[in-house]
């Protein structure tokens, strides 16, 4: 079971809010959170609320009513497009879970199965990183910030972003 919060926890965009910059900062660790939760092996479950942007720290003001009028349209957007993205995935329960990279603040992981794989990355450092896929035809892509694709199978990803790529094997 996937959880970012849960009825006992402050609400994960308060917690993001509390330790970031500005509102934009914080919505943006969310959405690669976001990436990460989504992907990894187990049941990505959401705590009602979350997926709408509502915010609350410790209980009780973690536990509010559902409050679909304060809705924050762009979190609720990537949250359908992300999960979304994630049906399209055949046995992504049955799929293995490969570790990648993890330094700084950079973390990288695919999970596969057969001819089929899911990268999945994200870049909190203040650096660019660039994604090369050799040999793999890219079927689809997520991002979540600033990710260019730069050509020959590559993707630039810029500080504060994120990317989910499905792939299978074979020639450009």
């Amino acid at each position: 079971m996937n959880i970012l919060g849960t009825q006992d926890t402050k609400r994960i965009l308060t917690v993001f809010e509390e330790s970031s910059w500005s509102y934009e900062e914080a919505r943006q660790k969310l959405f690669s959170a976001l990436l990460i939760w989504a992907f990894m092996p187990g049941i990505p479950c959401i705590y009602y609320g979350d997926e709408i942007g509502m915010a609350g720290g410790k209980d009780p003001f973690n536990r509010q009513c559902f409050c679909p009028d304060k809705k924050n349209e762009e979190i609720a957007i990537y949250y359908k497009h992300l999960l979304n993205f994630r049906k399209k995935i055949k046995d992504i329960n049955k799929m293995e879970y490969v570790p990648l990279e993890a330094y700084g603040g950079y973390f990288s992981f695919r999970r596969r199965r057969g001819n089929v794989s899911i990268f999945v990355a994200v870049n909190d450092q203040n650096e660019q990183k660039i994604i090369v896929f050799d040999g793999e035809i890219i079927l689809d892509f997520l991002i979540s910030g600033r990710v260019d694709y730069i050509g020959d199978n590559s993707f630039e990803m810029h500080e504060k972003s994120g990317i989910t790529v499905l792939l299978t094997k074979g020639n450009k």
